[in-house]
């Protein structure tokens, strides 16, 4: 990664705005589970053929450079609006809200209206329905997405929640869209089926469930840490690598290790905040008082001290798993300290974003949740090492939102040796121009067996392979995925915002993509055709 070295001393440095955009898509994805089963990935198998390995899920950072204030006012701080409960309707007969119809601009007109004019499918009853093979991809229950459009008055919502047995209603405040929680009188399936077409809506989506990639150690876990296992920061050939396949870390180290002011949301399975290669930089919430059961910030989140576990909608965003606490401990584990492992950016601070569950799998709903937290908090910079699902316009809405905020988002390519322009894995094959989607290396520069890869939707690639990191109980251990690999990527994007504080979020993407080593294993196969 000298490149990478030259750019930051000589460009950072010297002439810090010479850097245009360049909209790339970023997803980080740990090994694989497509369907949330464990696999273990074998980088001798030459094929790189081994099952349907799924888009690792892992926590992504945010670093919010220059912007996020080291302590706001309350009213700075946008908020998700609380869960709010349905009353029941005066009348259980309703089929379809019968003031509903369309005028000409498709806005609703007045409770007296009829339903004459639009063009709706047959009426959905309330009964129960025999269950039916399901061909959506897999979901929560009882739960929706959805988003009206502008002009549908409240009477009209009303009658929509009574229909479809809405028992909780919850309002994304950065998109408009709104988490429906249902009684189970009607099918989520059947829903979509009559009523995803209709006009009134900008969209109904399922509650899809995404994943991280649990990676099965090819080695036992040493409790005695060693910078020189961490190849991908530091090659010198060991372990049969090829010398300089890594990025550089110690030369760039030189310059920056990395702004204590700068964080990063980890979208993941939480952190072991109380690990004691990450214990030093786990943000905390400057406008919340621990413990005192107030929501001291405003922003609906009550005693949320270091992020939330959206997963179990609780304060304690503590990893069980181990995925996101691998993730964090490459991303900014605290460097010469004299104990475990280091960091890419080892003074930068890690707000843990619980979405994925003690299993690794979490909802759609609770992602777009974690996604939302960070950037009304200022969030710049996140790392998402998970995936899952098909495209959603929720998701989507919500990546962008953080893109027009400012925020960049780094993302896991995917798991499935596949070709991500053909079979694109989400979130990080959206087209979006705050989203770096990342690939896999090995230690010889090769891209990894199992890494999606893809010449319009894949930007770079990044060591995956084989990477040691922290794991939950002070402990350490080897994992590999694109999950692996993202971290690097949003640890370099938080040296080149601490060193240029003032840099866009295009301005750190585009110098991420334009710096690097070319390698003919990403030729015609990464935007870039570079590893970091």
């Amino acid at each position: 990664m000298a490149d990478f070295l030259d750019f930051v001393v000589r460009d950072s440095l010297l002439n810090p705005l010479n850097i245009t955009l360049l909209s790339t898509d970023l997803e980080q994805i740990d090994q694989g589970t497509r369907h949330g089963i464990d696999a273990q990935i074998d980088d001798t198998d030459p094929l790189g053929r081994k099952g349907a390995i799924l888009a690792e899920s892992a926590s992504k950072e945010t670093s919010p450079l220059g912007v996020l204030n080291s302590n706001p006012s309350p009213s700075t701080l946008s908020s998700e609006a609380p869960t709010v409960p349905v009353s029941p309707a005066a009348t259980s007969q309703v089929v379809f809200p019968a003031s509903l119809s369309m005028n000409s601009s498709g806005y609703s007109t007045s409770q007296a209206s009829t339903l004459a004019s639009v063009p709706t499918a047959a009426p959905v009853t309330s009964e129960l329905e025999p269950a039916a093979t399901s061909t959506l991809a897999p979901y929560a229950p009882n739960q929706l997405i959805l988003k009206f459009k502008q002009g549908i008055a409240s009477a009209e919502v009303a009658q929509f929640q009574s229909l479809f047995g809405a028992v909780s209603t919850q309002t994304i405040k950065l998109t408009g869209a709104e988490i429906w929680k249902l009684s189970g009188s009607l099918s989520v399936e059947k829903i979509l089926k009559q009523y995803r077409s209709n006009p009134i809506f900008e969209y109904i989506e399922p509650d899809y469930i995404l994943t991280k990639g649990t990676i099965t150690p090819k080695a036992t876990f040493p409790n005695d840490p060693s910078f020189n296992q961490l190849w991908g920061l530091h090659n010198t050939g060991q372990s049969g690598g090829t010398p300089d396949a890594d990025i550089d870390a110690p030369e760039a180290w030189d310059i920056q290790t990395g702004n204590p002011n700068l964080v990063i949301g980890v979208l993941d399975t939480g952190v072991d905040y109380n690990h004691q290669d990450l214990v030093g930089n786990i943000w905390t919430n400057p406008g919340e008082i621990a413990n005192d059961g107030i929501d001291n910030d405003g922003n609906g989140y009550v005693d949320d001290i270091r992020g939330w576990d959206f997963a179990y909608n609780d304060n304690n965003p503590s990893d069980v798993h181990g995925h996101g606490t691998h993730v964090s401990g490459t991303i900014a584990g605290k460097g010469n300290n004299g104990v475990g492992v280091t960091g890419v950016a080892w003074n930068a601070k890690i707000m843990p974003l619980k979405f994925l569950d003690d299993t690794g799998s979490g909802t759609l709903s609770n992602a777009i949740l974690a996604i939302n937290y960070a950037t009304a908090k200022g969030v710049k910079l996140t790392n998402n090492s998970w995936g899952g699902g098909p495209y959603t316009q929720a998701l989507y809405d919500a990546i962008n939102a953080a893109g027009q905020a400012g925020a960049l988002f780094i993302a896991a390519a995917g798991n499935n040796s596949a070709n991500a322009d053909i079979n694109p894995m989400y979130p990080a094959a959206y087209d979006l121009a705050n989203i770096v989607s990342v690939a896999s290396t090995t230690r010889t520069d090769s891209l990894s067996w199992f890494s999606n890869y893809g010449l319009t939707s894949v930007d770079l690639g990044a060591p995956g392979s084989d990477i040691y990191s922290t794991i939950p109980g002070n402990s350490y251990g080897i994992k590999s995925g694109t999950s692996m690999a993202s971290p690097h990527v949003t640890g370099a994007a938080a040296l080149l915002w601490s060193q240029n504080p003032t840099w866009t979020a295009q301005q750190v993407k585009n110098a991420l993509m334009n710096t690097g080593d070319p390698l003919a294993s990403l030729a015609g196969k990464t935007v870039s055709g570079k590893r970091l």
